[in-house]
């Protein structure tokens, strides 16, 4: 795809830098295909603090955070604590049950890389601390501090985060297979995906939103074959076939008016 990768390094825009266009192209092909059910981007207020994009899912919110590069090729907590991360966490994990977290960036957070792992897997907050490495567990101490709440609310919260490295390449690679896929002429997704996303910062996308939007405009010619419908989009299709059914009122679609009927009309309406 030496057009998209072309289309990638021409371009210059409000989504801030390419890494961070890459992610969020990513996540709104997962909404297209229907892996997710929404995206939303730049949101406007609290709750968006600290966060590029939001996608939904049937349960749960996921609050993403892309930082390219961390300062020495690798992130600390104190790294993650002076660029605002981990507080902006702490608001989205606080505020509900089964919201996620997921901090993304080319460096890896290494002392805290396994950590969210090995909280799913334990029982309770003893377990975690006790398969904790020694870096582990001071990064985790450090954290706790930060967030000011009870090993036990760490272990919790811990299982809703996720730290993720990966190179601005790898997911250029996820972005080129999802384009070929789904659209004929995927060489021009990059660039168009990115436009559709800055001109709907702060509004909720939909699978059917975004195929509509595709559709309608011809930007991007979609190949329906590889795109399973979702149930708003069967229900229109079916109440449409349904409706095609009728035979068209009138004589050869002409309407013939009857004097009796207004007649009667009029006297109801009057008595």
């Amino acid at each position: 795809m030496a057009k998209a990768r072309e289309n990638i390094g021409g371009l210059y825009s409000k989504l801030g830098n390419r890494y961070e266009a890459l992610w969020l192209i990513s996540k709104l092909l997962e909404v297209f295909g229907a892996s997710a059910r929404s995206l939303k981007v730049e949101g406007i207020g609290g709750t968006f603090a600290g966060f590029e994009g939001c996608v939904a899912f049937d349960d749960y919110l996921e609050w993403h955070q892309t930082k390219i590069n961390g300062a020495a090729t690798n992130w600390t907590v104190a790294a993650l604590i002076r660029e605002g991360v981990l507080a902006a966490f702490k608001q989205r994990l606080a505020s509900s049950d089964v919201d996620q977290c997921v901090f993304i960036s080319q460096d890896p957070v290494k002392s805290l890389r396994n950590v969210p792992d090995k909280a799913q897997r334990a029982n309770d907050g003893k377990e975690f601390d006790q398969h904790l490495n020694k870096d582990e567990r001071t990064a985790v101490a450090d954290l706790r501090k930060h967030w000011s709440v009870a090993p036990e609310i760490t272990w919790q919260w811990l299982r809703r985060c996720r730290f993720e490295a990966a190179s601005e390449s790898s997911i250029e690679r996820i972005v080129s297979v999802y384009s070929d896929w789904y659209f004929e002429n995927a060489d021009d997704a990059f660039a168009i995906l990115r436009e559709y996303i800055e001109k709907n910062f702060n509004k909720t996308i939909t699978t059917e939103t975004a195929r509509s939007a595709f559709t309608a405009d011809g930007a991007l010619r979609i190949k329906p074959a590889h795109l399973d419908p979702t149930l708003i989009e069967r229900i229109n299709r079916e109440t449409m076939d349904y409706l095609t059914t009728y035979i068209p009122f009138g004589a050869g679609g002409d309407v013939l008016p009857r004097k009796e009927a207004a007649e009667v009309h009029n006297l109801l309406v009057s008595s």
